[in-house]
């Protein structure tokens, strides 16, 4: 499978200590953070990793390594390593893993919690 150029998930309910020392662990030492209006960056040795907490005014923290050297190919294989060391409900883009969803369907995150996986709209429709 073709490594995505950069990774992006978004945790539901993660505290951000629990994060951080998460990121340490997954791609190794972090250099001290750098505020860039509502997101923090964390430099790497495999580049950028920006945090922003309160994604939409929710309980979600989007994570996006900026870097076509992180350790995983895609979105899905980080949420699902994230969803189980972390403990804690991940998103992300379902890519080429879902074949049944439309690349043009923006609003369509597979959503980790545990073992359980599933297809879901973001925000939904209902909500706006």
């Amino acid at each position: 499978m073709k490594r995505q150029p950069e990774i992006e998930v978004y945790l539901r309910d993660c505290p951000t200590e629990r994060l951080v020392a998460w990121l340490r662990a997954a791609i190794g030492p972090l250099e001290d953070p750098v505020e860039a209006g509502a997101a923090i960056v964390y430099p790497s040795a495999i580049g950028a990793v920006v945090v922003t907490p309160c994604i939409e005014d929710g309980p979600f923290v989007g994570v996006w390594f900026n870097t076509n050297r992180s350790p995983w190919t895609t979105d899905v294989d980080c949420a699902r390593q994230a969803a189980r060391e972390l403990v804690c409900t991940v998103r992300c883009d379902p890519g080429q893993h879902f074949p049944e969803v439309p690349r043009w369907v923006s609003d369509v995150f597979l959503e980790i919690s545990g073992v359980v996986e599933k297809l879901v709209e973001w925000p939904p429709r209902n909500s706006m």
